[in-house]
């Protein structure tokens, strides 16, 4: 009887133990290759921008979209390395749009100046 037992808890658990390792690695090895960005943004004064809309989008079908925080901060966590088309609106504020590479960069801050309209 003891060695049926054994040999259930091995022949579940050794398997189980693998498949959990082989998860732990891909999921490392998934957070090993994104990135984030992160900045502040300000208009021409320097005077932060809350609630402005940052939008990354890399024209494939992987968009993400935040808003700046009550210091103008942003942060677009978990993202993959691609090419991206990065925009940013905020209401009274001109549009802030340009292509960003995200192939090689990693977490540096990327602040934005926005034009302030004069309406």
């Amino acid at each position: 009887m003891k060695k049926a037992v054994a040999w259930l808890l091995r022949s579940f658990w050794l398997p189980a133990g693998c498949f959990l390792c082989l998860l732990a690695g891909a999921a490392v090895g998934v957070a090993a290759q994104s990135t984030e960005l992160r900045g502040t943004i300000a208009d021409e004064t320097g005077a932060v921008i809350s609630g402005a809309q940052i939008s990354l989008d890399d024209l494939q079908g992987h968009k993400q979209v935040v808003q700046s925080d009550e210091a103008g901060r942003y942060r677009v966590a978990s993202v993959a390395p691609a090419i991206y088309t990065l925009t940013v609106t905020a209401e009274g504020f001109g549009n802030f749009s340009q292509q960003i590479d995200l192939t090689s960069r990693r977490t540096a801050p990327l602040n934005i100046t926005l034009k302030v309209i004069i309406t």
